[in-house]
């Protein structure tokens, strides 16, 4: 076990033995730790995610005794489909003989879906407030990290082992202060720039439609913003792009609409003229890199897989590509990728039709949230059981589990 493991443990049994809440904000939180193990088996790390989403399970059962949860009609497609995938993974994997590989990933996806579950009836237990609190102070968190790491990769900070130790005893130094071409790339916890940018684009869009408490989280908004910029990750500034444009579609203020269009071109304008080596690194030249070549392969070899069994595909986690799009076409086959467009779909539609009117802000952004991390997927993040998706779509479950959230501050 882990110095961060051990610390890990104890929360968590300080969890199990409170209140609801506290169980409920670690596993939200233990997502963000993409880069740390609470155990080392045979080599192979363990995260905190699986961990203490199975002890969230177990405590989500321990109070309801009855193992009952009651789906509401309203919320039932989301939870269905979530089931769907996991089914089709299992089935895909089963027929492919393919199990005995791959079983701990189904392990993984499949407590997943479970934490799904559990945190959609955990939804009574909790207020709006602490939904709101608890993405409010994990975004500033991560925000600090963030840019302790810039300050460190610039060499302001020292290198300081504890904060190895503690938040990326799963990866190299190399990665933690990863500088190329003289400018960094910010990644705070997680492995990936633009696994990050997930969590980014979603806390940014967020707060952004919470229109009540959008004067005190301006600050944060801009951080967030700057945050994102600073990944240079092609696949967050197109993603970020068309979350925005998803956002422009649900709302209804004229005049934000416009700042936001005249802030967009400012901004991209200024990246432009004055970070055109960067843009050309990140976005222009992409394809023409060392990476963009091997993307370019992998995403060439999922579609011969995907020929070889376009209904069911090879089986999951058996085939790589840089987008999940490539990826579940091959892995999961037809079937695996209708249901995930299915699933996605259930989740932004109702805000861009006349389900809106009975929604409330949170609501709102918490599925813009999880959308925002869908387009990042679709661009440049290939796995289905990425922690940032499950944890945004979590969140959302935990909100919408309860109609009594549903019914206030109605826009």
């Amino acid at each position: 076990m882990t110095i961060f493991g051990i610390v890990w443990f104890l929360l968590i049994i300080y969890c199990m033995t409170t209140k609801i809440e506290n169980m409920v904000a670690l596993t939200i939180v233990s997502s963000v730790f993409q880069c740390s193990n609470v155990l080392v088996i045979s080599g192979t790390g363990i995260g905190p995610q699986i961990i203490t989403s199975f002890f969230m399970i177990l405590r989500m059962l321990l109070l309801q005794k009855d193992g009952k949860i009651r789906i509401r009609k309203y919320s039932a497609s989301i939870m269905f489909y979530s089931i769907f995938i996991f089914l089709i993974a299992f089935i895909s994997s089963l027929l492919n003989n393919v199990i005995a590989i791959n079983y701990l990933r189904l392990i993984q996806l499949l407590v997943y879906v479970v934490c799904l579950f559990s945190m959609y009836a955990a939804s009574a237990r909790v207020g709006v407030d602490f939904v709101y609190k608890l993405i409010r102070k994990s975004s500033i968190a991560l925000v600090i990290i963030g840019f302790v790491q810039v300050l460190i990769t610039t060499g302001i900070l020292p290198r300081l082992s504890i904060i190895t130790t503690l938040l990326y005893n799963d990866t190299t130094s190399d990665v933690i202060y990863f500088t190329r071409n003289n400018y960094f790339r910010i990644l705070s916890t997680y492995m990936e720039p633009s696994y990050y940018a997930g969590f980014l684009i979603g806390a940014f869009f967020f707060f952004l439609s919470i229109r009540e408490k959008r004067r005190e989280n301006l600050w944060l908004i801009l951080l967030l913003f700057v945050q994102i910029i600073l990944t240079f990750s092609s696949s967050a500034y197109v993603a970020f792009i068309i979350t925005g444009l998803m956002f422009l579609a649900t709302n209804r203020e004229g005049k934000l609409k416009i700042v936001l269009i005249v802030l967009s071109i400012f901004i991209l304008t200024i990246m432009y003229l004055g970070f055109y080596d960067v843009l050309d690194n990140v976005i222009f030249s992409k394809l023409q890199s060392g990476s963009g070549v091997a993307r370019i392969h992998w995403n060439n070899e999922a579609i011969r897989r995907f020929e070889t069994s376009k209904i069911i595909g090879v089986g999951y986690k058996m085939s790589r590509a840089s987008s999940i799009v490539y990826t579940l076409l091959s892995e999961l086959g037809i079937i695996g990728f209708v249901i995930y467009v299915l699933l996605n779909l259930s989740i932004i539609s109702p805000t861009l039709i006349k389900k809106k009117k009975v929604m409330n802000n949170y609501e709102i952004g918490l599925r813009l949230a999880v959308i925002g991390v869908c387009f990042t997927q679709i661009i440049a993040v290939p796995d289905l059981d990425i922690c940032t998706y499950w944890m945004w779509l979590s969140l959302l479950a935990l909100y919408i589990g309860d109609k009594k959230k549903l019914q206030k501050d109605v826009v």
